[in-house]
């Protein structure tokens, strides 16, 4: 048994959950909802990612224990309106994992990756044609953005609909670029840029995934890059006696080009 079902520590994972629920438990536990966990789900799937950003393997031990405890609290909830159970979800993802591996656990089958996955999503689709859920549909609407628009592009390729090259990608996104100017000079704060702005950074997505980078990573890392250099700038700024607020656009770019030539070197 895990330690989830395993009572040898006293109570076992799950019935901390329901004790802490019960009417002798915590009030706070108690008055939570689906929905007010929402908020913690996320925020411990975040902290997970950046354990894994950072190769922290202790902090990812914990923050992965954060998001199992919160994963056996929707649960609970759950349960205490006779929705499903905790056997009755670990059973249905048993099943899916068993369906959609017929190459591992049915007919064992050498597959590549890209085939492997053109499977996975035949199976999928195949299990879920009688819930009329648009053809392109990829999951959760909460996905972030970038994200969201990975694993539409992802469909769309299992179906074929996919460039076969680079070029026609980079022609694509500077094709989006000048429809971004033109529209841009009729009306820069309109509703047509924004369309625009959104084909541009699709099309940036799909380079991303062409290229088997994580889009949602590669930003991020550029935005934590750019926090990080905006300090040391502020602290060179600092240094020298001036304020960040009371110096020119000019003398800004001077010193965060000193910051990159200071990294580069």
């Amino acid at each position: 048994m895990s330690e989830i079902e395993d009572k040898g520590n006293g109570y076992h994972l799950m019935d901390l959950v329901r004790r802490l629920r019960g009417k002798d438990g915590c009030p706070w536990d108690r008055d939570q909802t689906l929905r007010s966990l929402t908020p913690y789900l996320l925020e411990e799937t975040h902290e997970v990612m950046e354990a894994i950003e950072i190769e922290d393997d202790e902090k990812l031990q914990e923050e992965l224990g954060d998001l199992l405890f919160i994963v056996l609290f929707f649960t609970a909830i759950a349960e205490e309106k006779n929705a499903f159970s905790l056997p009755d979800v670990i059973q249905g993802i048993r099943e899916k994992i068993l369906v959609r591996h017929p190459h591992v656990f049915k007919n064992p089958t050498h597959l590549t990756n890209s085939d492997a996955h053109a499977q996975w999503e035949h199976i999928k689709r195949t299990q879920r044609a009688d819930k009329k859920r648009p053809l392109l549909q990829a999951g959760a609407a909460g996905l972030p953005a970038l994200l969201h628009a990975f694993r539409i592009q992802e469909k769309a390729a299992s179906f074929g609909f996919d460039w076969d090259a680079l070029e026609p990608i980079f022609k694509k996104i500077q094709e989006e670029l000048d429809e971004v100017r033109e529209a841009m000079a009729s009306d820069p704060e309109g509703p047509r840029t924004g369309q625009e702005i959104g084909d541009l950074l699709f099309s940036v997505v799909n380079l991303a995934r062409h290229l088997k980078q994580d889009p949602e990573r590669s930003l991020r890392g550029t935005a934590d890059r750019f926090c990080g250099r905006f300090d040391k700038m502020n602290s060179l700024i600092q240094a020298d006696g001036l304020r960040l607020e009371e110096a020119s656009l000019d003398t800004l770019d001077q010193y965060w080009e000193r910051v990159k030539w200071a990294e580069e070197s």
